[in-house]
């Protein structure tokens, strides 16, 4: 056996942000982002990473709450719900990982001109490689979004 023979196992970097679902955790999530993504020397891609995670976390907090209570919550400034953040590096891509406790799945639409949302599911589809949203089995739904390393759409 030659050392051409041998397979290398593929090492993936993992970085993980859990946040208070409130109006400032897209904020918090670009910084994460941006920062980590700078440590892995990965600036090709933040600003569309930085973009991408920004949508999901918005989209999260107006749509993925999981109880009318929490809007309550986090008018007060007291939000007890959160949404994770995971960041991981992959040989080939950079994965966004993003979780909330919404079983509700994101539907993309289709935002008239002077509409000020309902892009924001267009613009990951845009920019991602491929994106997919499933359910979690204890509470809540997961979106995943993966970057081609090598090559970026903002180019």
């Amino acid at each position: 056996m030659s050392a051409a023979d041998v397979e290398l196992p593929v090492v993936t970097l993992h970085a993980q942000l859990k946040m208070a679902v409130d109006p400032l955790a897209p904020k918090r999530a670009r910084v994460f982002t941006a920062d980590i993504l700078r440590a892995w020397g990965e600036q090709d891609l933040i600003d569309d990473a930085v973009l991408i995670v920004s949508e999901l976390v918005t989209n999260s907090f107006r749509h993925g709450r999981s109880q009318r209570l929490e809007d309550l919550t986090v008018l007060m400034g007291q939000s007890t719900e959160s949404v994770t953040l995971l960041l991981e590096l992959r040989p080939d891509a950079v994965g966004i990982h993003l979780q909330d406790g919404s079983p509700s799945l994101p539907v993309p639409r289709i935002a008239l001109d002077d509409q000020e949302n309902g892009r924001g599911l267009q613009i990951i589809t845009a920019l991602a490689q491929s994106w997919t949203a499933a359910p979690v089995v204890a509470n809540g739904k997961q979106i995943t979004t993966f970057l081609r390393r090598g090559s970026t759409s903002s180019a």
